[in-house]
């Protein structure tokens, strides 16, 4: 069994240590040969993991991931490549895709350099290292070929992909080049810093003839002072500037956005400062989550912790403010077309589960169907009949 772990907050380290006591359990059992730990986990704490759990047979760094199936076959043991990492994936390496045949992820760089106080990435996955752009576009034509009608392009942050290449490689040029892939239909930009959203950026997200009208901009905040002291680079004002620019520019865009609350010395002021800032953005999708102290960041000496419940208690609101956001925002698309891709039949609600272009895979919500004869991949147009909190009911109008 091998065990693909995360680490970049305690709640996933949680859920990691969990999956490797379930694995053992099958190893305990004769069931498993041997269990292996891979990702995050060994690369942020070589020195206690193998104490905390002897019986792993490999901890296998980030730098690993191409010899997998080598060490899975092998007899080595203990900790393997666990060096800072300096890993990228390529063209060449060979891929099953996890996901529906349909669509698929594909990653733009590894690393992360922005050095936000309160995150753990860069010392875990290392500075920023842009795919050559290249090997990006011959991965997407490959992908393409195979059937894949929509990419969704990922890394720790899309819009500083380039920047250490130094070459003018930059996401607006690769975005203006995947347009031109044969075959994929949807292109989908999710982790885009709001500092990273240019003019012209936001003109190539405007006019790309394959690039949905979705953007997910991770925005943390909107009080200067917690900006500040969590180290985004950008102030509240800079960043509600661009994101109604974006408005402006692409009338039909959906917003996704991801907010912390309960950073340290965050006020009532500062939280209030947030909710004003949501009511008057209205994004389409926003997740939030209390602030985790993680050992190793700066935040953690930070004066003014917040406690827990109120962490939550700022949440729980938050989240309703945006309930009611999502529900008016959906309720306004009743009666009004738009394009789906197909996902799946659910035998047991008897209803086809699609997605709108400002519907992302497996984070938003859905459009719902009620026919059960529309072919996975394929693409049709509906109108919106019904609106849900968060998500669509529709009927087929044209088929595509």
């Amino acid at each position: 069994m091998v065990v693909n772990t995360c680490a970049f907050i305690r709640p996933a380290v949680e859920e990691a240590e969990n999956a490797i006591r379930e694995a053992l359990a099958w190893k305990a059992a004769g069931r498993v040969r041997r269990v292996i730990v891979a990702g995050c986990l060994p690369q942020r704490f070589p020195d206690s993991l193998p104490g905390q759990f002897p019986d792993v047979d490999v901890f296998l760094g980030l730098n690993s991931f191409s010899r997998i199936a080598e060490i899975v076959r092998g007899k080595e043991t203990g900790l393997v490549d666990l060096g800072s990492p300096t890993w990228l994936p390529d063209h060449r390496l060979p891929r099953v895709i996890s996901t529906p045949p349909f669509r698929a992820y594909l990653k733009l760089a590894e690393g992360c350099s922005n050095h936000c106080r309160y995150c753990l990435i860069p010392k875990i996955r290392g500075e920023l290292r842009s795919r050559p752009p290249d090997s990006i576009i011959r991965e997407a034509r490959r992908l393409a070929r195979q059937g894949v009608k929509e990419l969704t392009l990922i890394a720790q942050d899309t819009t500083a992909y380039g920047n250490d290449l130094k070459d003018g490689t930059s996401l607006s040029r690769l975005l203006k080049n995947l347009d031109r892939v044969r075959g994929v239909e949807w292109i989908r930009v999710l982790y885009a810093h709001p500092r990273g959203l240019t003019e012209e950026l936001i003109e190539t997200l405007a006019k790309a003839e394959k690039v949905v009208s979705y953007l997910d901009v991770p925005v943390q905040h909107a009080s200067d002072r917690i900006l500040k002291a969590m180290g985004r680079g950008a102030n509240g004002k800079e960043i509600r500037r661009r994101l109604l620019k974006l408005r402006r520019r692409i009338p039909a865009i959906a917003l996704r956005t991801t907010f912390m609350v309960g950073f340290p010395g965050e006020t009532g002021k500062d939280f209030r400062e947030l909710l004003d800032f949501v009511r008057e953005v209205e994004f389409d999708h926003l997740g939030a989550f209390g602030y985790f102290p993680e050992a190793g960041t700066e935040a953690v000496r930070l004066p003014g912790q917040v406690p827990e419940k109120l962490k939550e208690e700022r949440k729980a609101e938050l989240l309703s403010l945006q309930a009611q956001i999502s529900r008016a925002r959906n309720k306004s698309r009743i009666g009004r077309e738009y394009e789906v891709l197909i996902e799946v039949f659910d035998p047991d609600q008897k209803v086809t589960v699609a997605r709108t272009p400002g519907q992302a895979p497996e984070i938003d919500g859905i459009t719902k169907i009620y026919r059960g004869d529309l072919v996975p991949g394929s693409f049709h147009r509906v109108k919106i009949l019904d609106a849900l909190v968060y998500d669509l009911v529709g009927e087929i109008i044209e088929e595509k």
